[in-house]
């Protein structure tokens, strides 16, 4: 998805775009699942997805703290398609299937810093 500079923000800097050779666009990080985000990056929950793991495993997941705007962060993947392995908020670690993982979609990625 893409956003629009304001004209006021482009006026300030002189009435370029900071960016070289920016059509003054802006793009804002794409959604994304737990399960294709890098090791060490950090995302916030958006929502979890309904799948044929049923109603069950968005309760369960809520259990372990993974709810809409929690910060996570993959710390590292198993082996063969194994568990992954997460942070959730600054100091609970989990690690949950590949296939739950897929499940909980991001709606901001940044790196691995504390937000």
């Amino acid at each position: 998805m893409l956003t629009k500079i304001k004209e006021e923000d482009s006026r300030r800097v002189g009435g370029a775009c900071p960016i070289p050779d920016c059509p003054k666009f802006a793009e804002i990080a794409p959604t994304m699942p737990l399960s294709e985000l890098p090791v060490g990056q950090v995302g916030i929950i958006s929502h979890t997805t309904h799948t044929t793991f049923g109603p069950g495993l968005a309760d369960r997941l809520a259990a372990l703290g993974l709810v809409k705007g929690r910060r996570v962060e993959v710390l590292r993947y198993g082996a063969w398609g194994g568990p992954i392995h997460i942070r959730v908020g600054l100091t609970t670690e989990i690690a949950i299937r590949r296939q739950e993982a897929a499940t909980i979609i991001l709606e901001s990625v940044s790196s691995g810093e504390l937000v």
